[in-house]
């Protein structure tokens, strides 16, 4: 089993996550979402959500806490760095601490920004996922994928009195006392007592920040990658081109496939591969067991297509609540171009 913590990732970010994982061959995608410890803070969180345990009650050293919660040989990694060193079939649990995208976060200016920083984290988490999975060669290897807790934007300044030692988003206090009415009383998951705002607004003047109760802050992605099985590895939706590519303008075709269904599938999206582009499209929301669905594809190229062509068609779904990825090739007959632009022809065309 390998555990991967990202410190700061929120549900309202798992979109980027889940985009790269999907493309992982011979995994299957199974997203969820939990509520974080609280307050949202890493030192309540990080460890809480990987024993399931109040991390007051638990050993101050990590690895120690871990061990003693699942006494199974473990190794821990703290630093993306050392997220490419191979695993040993002596190792059954691994735990990797990915802290990159929390250290970013304080000096994010923006929502943008701050998204903008996840992308290439993730980008190699999928490899070192990759990586692992061939490590792990024909053991049945889970991937658990989640946070300790999330981030918001923050809205406003308080400007009141201290009430306690201070972070972005809350007050530590010294004593169990009475609050302003604009905040609340917190000691959920810690034997300590925290004044948390009831909005957005922030204690310092960190944009971006922690700590907090909005769902943003408090909802964390929980997902799970798990090998392929046999029967999966049957499609779940065959392709059929149906008729001919029809040219509706230079380097512009339409064709029309047909999905047929062995379960059912919903939230189908539909792309092609480079050097392809597809017009956009709404999802299809789903197809049943045993039903076929008619696509017109309509789509471009940056280069003019003639003759038979292999077509490269991704379709992504959900089923069983797990979400997949499958690759066809489709071997289409571009027609001819409408006329040979040579130098007479183009002086045509100018014409009008």
């Amino acid at each position: 089993m390998v555990v991967t913590v990202i410190d700061a990732l929120s549900a309202l970010n798992q979109d980027i996550l889940l985009d790269e994982v999907v493309t992982i061959d011979h995994l299957t995608v199974i997203p969820d979402t939990l509520f974080a410890p609280l307050p949202t803070l890493t030192e309540i969180g990080k460890l809480a959500v990987l024993t399931g345990k109040p991390t007051y009650s638990l050993s101050n050293n990590s690895e120690t806490a871990l061990q003693q919660t699942y006494q199974t040989p473990l190794r821990i990694i703290k630093s993306w760095e050392d997220a490419n060193e191979r695993i040993t079939e002596q190792t059954n649990l691994v735990v990797f601490f990915e802290n990159r995208i929390d250290k970013r976060l304080h000096d994010a200016t923006s929502f943008e920004k701050h998204r903008a920083d996840i992308k290439p984290i993730v980008r190699q988490l999928k490899s070192s996922i990759q990586s692992w999975l061939k490590d792990a060669a024909h053991r049945d290897v889970v991937f658990f994928i989640t946070a300790d807790h999330g981030m918001t934007v923050t809205n406003g300044r308080y400007s009141g009195e201290s009430l306690g030692e201070t972070k972005d988003r809350l007050f530590k206090l010294k004593t169990h006392e009475t609050l302003p009415t604009d905040f609340v009383l917190v000691n959920q998951d810690s034997k300590d007592y925290y004044a948390i705002p009831k909005t957005r607004m922030g204690l310092t003047d960190a944009v971006l920040a922690h700590g907090g109760l909005t769902p943003e802050e408090v909802l964390i992605p929980f997902i799970k990658l798990v090998r392929t099985s046999l029967e999966k590895n049957k499609l779940p939706v065959e392709v059929e081109v149906i008729g001919d590519c029809l040219r509706l303008n230079d380097k512009f075709w339409q064709l029309e496939i047909r999905l047929t269904t062995s379960v059912q599938v919903e939230t189908v999206r539909l792309n092609l591969e480079s050097p392809f582009k597809l017009e956009n499209r709404e999802a299809i929301d789903i197809i049943r067991t045993q039903k076929s669905h008619t696509v017109t594809l309509k789509f471009c190229a940056d280069v003019e297509q003639e003759g038979l062509i292999a077509l490269e068609l991704s379709l992504q779904f959900e089923r069983a609540n797990a979400r997949e990825t499958i690759k066809k090739m489709l071997s289409v007959n571009f027609p001819a171009s409408f006329l040979a632009h040579d130098s007479g022809t183009q002086s045509f065309e100018d014409m009008f």
